[in-house]
């Protein structure tokens, strides 16, 4: 299963930006969630915490586990389990990654942070130079390992390049599911799901249970 992220939202200062990058410079091509949380909160000077749920990491756990059928799915401390001990391993049933790495707070603003710092220009010179390599590094991924499910979420992001990574779901050929809330398609074996943003108030379990209901599971 796959569970990508198209942007990030989180502002951190210039100095942390850089701490950060760095850190991301030596990573292995792909990184246990928690190795990367380790190497990245230390660079900070912050103590890791893959305990805390966080938005994100706990909705794609939440969905993983209701995918599964574990009864507990909805259960806070089971979530918190999964979120530290199963999400992103490299023998698990889940592969995280990002079409758009870098952070920004807001679609209508790139602050002068970024290292290099003079690479791009703006947010719009960024995604059109990183977006192309990145979908197609990624369509190369997909297409080797052939996962039963790829969950894309951001759906704005998703509706506006969806074609451009994958060119066989226009919009013609995509089903609308959990009342319109997302989107599937098929691509070879994979089931390609288009989510509202994995947070708590915009994947609610009632979104979540929705989804997996109507996918069959």
């Amino acid at each position: 299963m796959v569970l990508w992220e198209s942007r990030r939202r989180e502002l951190f200062s210039q100095s942390e930006n850089r701490k950060e990058h760095e850190v991301r410079l030596e990573f292995q091509r792909i990184e246990e969630l928690t190795s990367a949380e380790q190497r990245l909160r230390a660079a900070l000077g912050k103590t890791p915490n893959m305990g805390k749920l966080r938005p994100t990491w706990a909705t794609m756990s939440r969905l993983i586990l209701r995918i599964e059928h574990n009864r507990d799915w909805q259960n806070a401390e089971a979530v918190r389990h999964y979120q530290a001990t199963e999400l992103g391993r490299r023998k698990g049933q889940s592969f995280l990654t990002e079409v758009l790495p870098l952070r920004k707070a807001r679609d209508d603003e790139w602050p002068h942070c970024w290292w290099p710092f003079d690479r791009w220009k703006d947010w719009t010179d960024y995604c059109d130079a990183v977006r192309p390599y990145r979908f197609d590094r990624l369509r190369r991924l997909l297409d080797k390992h052939r996962p039963e499910f790829l969950f894309w979420y951001g759906r704005w992001f998703g509706r506006k390049y969806r074609t451009e990574y994958f060119p066989e779901l226009e919009s013609d050929v995509m089903r609308k599911i959990a009342n319109g809330k997302a989107e599937v398609g098929v691509v070879g074996p994979t089931t390609v799901v288009l989510t509202p943003f994995f947070g708590f108030r915009s994947m609610p379990m009632r979104v979540i249970d929705e989804i997996a209901s109507d996918l069959g599971l």
